[in-house]
């Protein structure tokens, strides 16, 4: 499989209009039937392709076609194994839809669980209408959840339900993989050839089936008139995997939804009655022009008065575009507090914003926009995704894979993209979940893409002074400066605990177990634009271990790696690391008379070909002092998989380096002879 067969997206056009035969239903026998439990299924202790699985998902199978009234039906019927108690997530199930105007409805909700008793005789509990809830998300999405009864390590549950929407807009979308391994899955589209929709895969996978035919549906009422037709030839598309393993999320991955085999669909074009064809945003510009033109986008960005004199109050005897770019974040950012939830769509008008003094990404940014416009500045929407939600592709413009929207402030040549969600990150360092990311900038003219190239990291420089006293206590002194995403880390733990000894600790990686803090003194923290720097006193009474005449002493008492993060031995995905770090550490160790050293550290250095990562370690030891300085330098933040095995040798390495410890022993004290 090729490279780009692996992150595969391909363009399919179902062609438009339609010759007339007659018809069958999907022509294809369900792959499992309803309550017929292969006995092998419920035997089944373990899963050998994949020892971890908490689940397997025997089969799940689903189909989307048109009814009588042009609505998308949508059937799921899923069957899965729990192998135990980790795999009881699975029994419950979310089933969101746009409930809006009615658009879409769930129906026909069902659920069984299957297990042996202790005979071997097969037990089945229906699932109870009780144990279904339709709940509203966010006043336009709701959902239907519920949950299977009698679950139990070893048992079989399977559910089915069908989704009804009435817009062609919304032709559901399939993954084929899920956080389990999936012995099959299968999905089938049936869609007139006078409706066309483009359909977008991605995977790793290959397809165990992947076929198109033509078939034949018998239509009645509104689908009749729009057709012209009773019975219709439509286009019949089915793709199958069989065993796909899981895709679990790893360290130093996006989202597992990146990697997924899943299949989008979009409707590109419909045929009008009468002759003709009519195009539905088949492009990136008539995309943006419905965002331009759309009651909670475009419309959201106002030039009120009340806007104006805002922007003036705030901007008053600033004459600088940087500085007014400057006063406007901050004051968005520390009046208006973000509610924690990415929206492209904005919910409030701006004037509402400004009540409520909280709101979603959309909120804050189509405010922020209106007070940057208003203040003389360029500035435009820009709609992008967060790494948790996944990457952008460009081949076309499907609408769920963006989810947030932010500012981009164009000054000369120069532009700018702000986020003004966190007060306590400065204007010009992106939220870690759009690092690397890409998005479309929304204004008239033509299309512009823009990737947010991260040259921020964290970075910290830190000094230790370890002072061991005869019993093998320790008081230490700690300075530290933090910068970037370091200082933000700490700015957030001090958010969160209101402490400044628990953000220390926890920021720094003290051991909170074996060291208390006795003071500390904090510069920065309430300045974004500068570093945040750290004093701190700190003691301990058994951090250093003793053994008869030996000490042993891990000097390495803050900002030391604990684990690898790469775990598995193997990865079949890239690495991606958010943003780059450097770390640079100095430690002292000041001995008492009556200890010396046995066993010192050692100079270490490790490194990752073709610009990875570096760790290096230079020691040297005197009579009663020993000095450390250590440097960890990541800047490249991309590796493929086939680079994995080197960086995960990496992270091993530095992470045994920094768990060696000094070996000290007791001295007797010299005796002096007496004078005569």
């Amino acid at each position: 499989m090729t490279p780009l067969q692996r992150t595969l997206l391909v363009l399919i056009l179902i062609p438009l209009f339609a010759a007339a035969f007659s018809l069958p239903a999907f022509g294809q026998e369900p792959p499992v039937t309803w309550g017929e439990i292969p006995q092998s299924d419920l035997t089944m202790t373990s899963y050998p392709a994949d020892t971890n699985a908490a689940a397997v998902i025997l089969c799940d199978y689903g189909t989307s076609s048109f009814n009588d009234d042009l609505d998308i039906i949508f059937t799921r019927h899923r069957r899965i194994k729990i192998l135990s108690s980790r795999g009881y997530d699975w029994g419950t199930h979310n089933i969101p839809y746009y409930a809006e105007d009615q658009i879409e409805r769930v129906d026909n909700v069902e659920g069984v669980t299957y297990k042996l008793d202790e005979k071997g005789n097969v037990v089945t509990t229906e699932m109870d209408d009780d144990a279904i809830f339709d709940e509203d998300v966010d006043g336009t999405i709701r959902r239907v959840r519920f949950t299977l009864p009698a679950l139990s390590p070893g048992c079989v549950i399977e559910y089915r339900y069908k989704v009804k929407s009435s817009s062609p807009w919304m032709m559901p979308t399939w993954e084929f993989q899920t956080s389990e391994p999936v012995r099959w899955s299968e999905y089938i589209i049936r869609t007139p050839k006078a409706i066309a929709y483009a359909a977008v895969f991605q995977g790793y996978e290959q397809f165990h089936v992947s076929e198109a035919t033509d078939v034949n549906q018998f239509f009645s009422g509104l689908a009749q008139s729009y057709l012209q037709e009773r019975i219709v030839r439509c286009s019949q598309r089915r793709w199958v995997v069989k065993d796909a393993p899981a895709i679990r999320h790893e360290s130093y991955m996006t989202t597992p939804d990146d990697y997924m085999m899943k299949v989008d669909l979009q409707l590109v074009a419909y045929a009008i009655p009468g002759g003709g064809i009519e195009r539905v945003r088949k492009d990136w510009p008539m995309y943006i022009e419905d965002l331009l033109d759309a009651r909670r986008f475009g419309k959201r960005i106002e030039s009120s008065g009340t806007i104006r004199d805002l922007a003036g109050q705030i901007t008053a005897g600033l004459t600088s575009p940087r500085a007014k770019l400057n006063a406007i974040y901050r004051w968005v950012s520390s009046s208006i507090v973000w509610n924690e939830q990415h929206r492209v769509y904005a919910e409030q008008e701006v004037d509402d914003v400004l009540e409520s003094k909280k709101g979603s990404t959309a909120d804050i940014t189509f405010l922020l926009i209106s007070l940057l416009r208003a203040a003389g500045l360029q500035a435009d929407p820009l709609v992008t995704s967060t790494r948790e939600n996944g990457r952008v592709q460009q081949l076309y413009p499907i609408v769920s894979q963006f989810n947030m929207v932010l500012t981009r402030v164009t000054m000369g040549r120069t532009h700018s993209y702000v986020d003004a969600t966190d007060p306590r990150r400065p204007l010009d360092l992106l939220p870690e979940e759009l690092s690397k990311a890409k998005g479309i900038v929304i204004k008239k003219g033509s299309v512009e893409w823009a990737a947010f190239l991260n040259t921020k990291r964290d970075l910290s420089s830190s000094r230790v002074t370890l002072q061991m006293a005869d019993d093998a206590s320790l008081t230490a002194s700690i300075e530290s400066s933090l910068h970037d995403y370091a200082a933000l880390r700490f700015r957030r733990a001090l958010n969160k605990t209101k402490k400044e000894a628990e953000a220390v600790q926890s920021t720094l990686g003290l051991d909170e177990q074996a060291f208390k803090i006795d003071s500390v003194q904090i510069e920065g923290q309430d300045s974004v634009d500068l570093p945040v720097k750290i004093e701190a006193e700190v003691h301990s009474s058994d951090y250093a271990q003793s053994a008869g005449e030996f000490i042993y002493l891990n000097p390495h008492i803050i900002s030391r790696f604990t684990e690898n993060p790469l775990k598995p031995p193997t990865r079949r995905f890239p690495v991606d690391i958010p943003y780059g770090t450097t770390r640079m550490l100095t430690i002292k160790v000041l001995l008492p008379d009556d200890l010396m050293v046995k066993e010192g550290l050692q100079n270490r250095s490790v490194i990752v070909s073709g610009g990875g990562p570096s760790f290096s370690r230079r020691v040297q030891i005197f009579p009663k002092e020993i000095l450390i300085s250590l440097r960890y330098d990541l800047v490249k933040t991309d590796y493929s998989s086939n680079q994995y095995p080197e960086l995960r040798d990496f992270f091993a390495s530095m992470t045994a380096f920094e768990s060696e410890q000094l070996v000290l022993q007791r001295v007797s004290p010299k005796t002096t002879p007496k004078k005569k």
